[in-house]
């Protein structure tokens, strides 16, 4: 909880473009501004239960063989990328000749 209330984003979005978007949404009448402010909580809490429940049901897969297997084949993929990387940036910087 405490990572949350000191995360900035939220109060970020709020003055840049949540604020000003209420501010202008409210000429429209008092509705439109409360539409979107529980639309928008609705669309956020809601993709959140979402996700947890979409972990939860899939608790036996991340203990599967097959999913071992998926991370292994991406964790060579993550290392060739990084070596041709770092390939490049050798080459770039004129470290080798």
């Amino acid at each position: 909880m405490l990572i949350n209330f000191l995360n900035p984003n939220p109060y970020l979005f709020w003055l840049i473009f949540g604020g000003p978007l209420i501010l202008r949404l409210s000429e429209a009448g008092p509705l439109a501004p409360l539409s979107f402010f529980f639309s928008f909580y609705f669309s956020l809490i809601g993709s959140t239960v979402f996700l947890a429940l979409i972990a939860g049901r899939s608790r036996a897969f991340l203990k599967s063989r097959a999913y071992l297997f998926v991370m292994r084949i991406l964790a060579l993929v993550l290392a060739l990328f990084a070596f041709f990387l770092i390939k490049d940036a050798v080459r770039f910087l004129g470290l080798v000749t």
